[in-house]
């Protein structure tokens, strides 16, 4: 927002002072953009929000659910990497006329609370780097066991999320949440491009497990 001009009690209302206060208003005017509407009052402006006339946010990772048995994930990158469904990257082969892949299940996969996820699974190579076709997006229950089956005893880690025998390690991109009714509500958590920093069990980095740190 754009400031005012000041003036002082008893201080004379100039022209200068006028127009600067006339253009600073205009400056400061609600304008209302693609699918916005405002309706001013006497104790302001209301503003509000036509969904359908609004474009869907296309961000990295989107997940889009088709029915109860698939869904479609927008091209992301996870340290300039980008995952595949079935060995097709997400955004499609053009050189071999591939468009981009489904993500199928037989079955949702979900926890005691109606809960999954369409997550990241990154396994790292020797040297604990990403490589090409070693980033698969996959759907399971839980993201912090290695068979993507709930634990029994649940655990909160602030610290990262754990890299599993073999250096594998999962992210999720969505949260799937099944109703009474068994309707689907998919929540996107990620909207962006993501970058895997990790942190061997141990320093020599001889082992095949440790954390991994996706921002």
């Amino acid at each position: 927002m754009n400031e005012w001009p000041e003036a002082r009690a008893g201080q004379t209302l100039t022209p200068e002072m006028w127009n600067a206060a006339r253009a600073a208003n205009g400056r400061n005017q609600l304008i209302a953009g693609k699918g916005i509407r405002l309706k001013p009052g006497p104790l302001g402006t209301v503003i509000a929000v036509n969904d359908n006339g609004i474009a869907s946010f296309a961000s990295p990772f989107r997940v889009a659910l088709l029915g109860s048995t698939s869904a479609t994930i927008a091209p992301g990158f996870v340290n300039l990497i980008e995952p595949v469904i079935d060995g097709v990257h997400l955004s499609g082969e053009d050189a071999k006329g591939t468009p981009p892949p489904t993500l199928k299940w037989d079955k949702l996969a979900l926890d005691s609370d109606g809960r999954g996820f369409i997550a990241l699974e990154v396994t790292l190579d020797v040297n604990w780097k990403v490589a090409d076709g070693a980033a698969l997006i996959v759907q399971v229950a839980a993201v912090d066991t290695a068979d993507g089956v709930p634990a029994k005893t649940k655990s909160i880690a602030a610290n990262g999320v754990p890299i599993f025998t073999g250096r594998k390690c999962r992210y999720p991109l969505a949260m799937i949440r099944q109703r009474s009714t068994g309707a689907l509500d998919c929540f996107q958590i990620v909207y962006g491009d993501l970058t895997l920093g990790v942190k061997p069990a141990d320093s020599a980095a001889t082992t095949t497990t440790g954390r991994a740190f996706f921002y």
